[in-house]
């Protein structure tokens, strides 16, 4: 009987991405029959329990291993031979993957022999983000960034084509592929948050809470990668501290390369910032949910660029599932849509100018930053939960 779904990915086990944990291994695995095709350690056996769903794992070699990537993307076809044994026992009624065109289009060739469904999550546009990082590259790994996002972009429009639906992850994203594609098997699939955990206490970090005794925090968290110009943040905040001294930056996250974060390191001391602005680095889920609860308010200054304009910018969803108002720009069509329908922050234009006069607006007055929280919080809960986001494509699995 044909009635599993098997999701290929290119994460490892554990996987950590919050959409696929909650919504897929979580939330849609209560009702329907899940099967992952994942590489990890296998050590201790192929077969795995992941929340409610099932794990087959192919061998993974450890990074610290030289050709790592290498060889792991070899180990990675073992993946696709358990694919087909297990549509030769007929045994699969949809193959869902996600953000691996080339596999999806090589998967597709075996839709007439085994007659299953295939889907495609779409999460970004991939390719054009690798291009970006080509034109921003300081070193000949540049040309494999093109390569690659050349490569991306020639099989993403030949699955999305032929699959039987796409998950975009956003409305607008979706607008964007119902120009290559039929609208009606197009189905938005966005960031979200975990309902129980943003409603858990406020857990008192000690140096923040120092610090909030005579400053406001602002919080950026997020990649620091040069594509996502972090520059831009320190240039608001340096023009802020003109206008509100006691206020601290809090820079949650990690640049892509060691030359970005020296830079942006220098940039903090040639703007007299560097006693300001504190680098966190990577930090897990759980306290950095803590440090969102701890500020007086978050940045989400996404460049207005078309890569990422159709984006679903998991900061904004997260700090307001805190009860802690955003200021983001309103070029992100996802942000303005959210900020306008919750009233849980300040839409912006993408200038410094424009997010300095939005910090201040939050800032001066305490009753509206709390109003914003609350507003802000109710939203994203009943829009944006997993289990809401799960409901709502759960038929298409039947």
């Amino acid at each position: 009987m044909k009635d599993t779904i098997v999701i290929l990915t290119y994460y490892n086990y554990p996987c950590h991405h919050p959409v696929l944990e909650n919504v897929f291994s979580k939330e849609l695995a209560k009702k329907h029959k899940i099967l992952w095709l994942f590489q990890g350690d296998t050590s201790n056996g192929k077969i795995k329990i992941w929340n409610n769903s099932k794990v087959l794992l192919c061998k993974e070699i450890g990074s610290n291993v030289f050709g790592s990537k290498f060889i792991n993307a070899i180990l990675f076809i073992e993946n696709l031979k358990n694919l087909l044994f297990l549509l030769i026992q007929k045994k699969v009624k949809i193959i869902l993957i996600r953000d691996m065109p080339f596999t999806a289009y090589l998967v597709s060739q075996l839709k007439t022999f085994f007659k299953f469904k295939l889907f495609y999550q779409c999460s970004a546009p991939l390719g054009d983000m690798n291009i970006e990082y080509y034109k921003l590259g300081k070193t000949i790994k540049k040309y494999w960034y093109f390569f690659l996002g050349s490569w991306y972009n020639l099989f993403t429009k030949r699955v999305i084509n032929i699959s039987d639906l796409v998950f975009p992850i956003s409305e607008f994203h979706k607008n964007k592929l119902s120009k290559i594609t039929v609208n009606k098997k197009l189905i938005p699939l966005t960031m979200g948050i975990d309902h129980d955990m943003f409603l858990s206490k406020r857990n008192i970090i000690p140096f923040l809470d120092e610090l909030k005794e005579n400053n406001f925090i602002l919080t950026y968290f997020g990649t620091l990668n040069f594509g996502r110009k972090p520059q831009f943040i320190l240039n608001i905040f340096s023009h802020l501290k003109a206008v509100i001294l006691d206020c601290k930056l809090l820079l949650i996250g990690q640049t892509a390369n060691s030359w970005e974060k020296d830079e942006l390191k220098n940039l903090c001391r040639r703007m007299n910032l560097t006693q300001d602005v504190i680098f966190t680095g990577h930090i897990d889920r759980v306290t950095l949910i803590d440090y969102i609860k701890n500020s007086d308010l978050t940045l989400s200054p996404i460049p207005p660029e078309s890569h990422y304009i159709f984006s679903s910018p998991t900061k904004l969803y997260e700090s307001l599932g805190c009860g802690v108002p955003v200021v983001a720009n309103k070029e992100i069509y996802e942000q303005r849509k959210v900020i306008s329908d919750s009233g849980g922050g300040v839409l912006v234009d993408y200038k410094v100018d424009s997010f300095c006069e939005g910090i201040i607006e939050i800032l001066k007055d305490n009753n509206k930053r709390k109003k914003m929280g609350r507003l802000g919080r109710d939203y994203v809960i009943s829009q944006y939960s997993y289990k809401h986001l799960a409901d709502k494509i759960s038929h298409f699995f039947n």
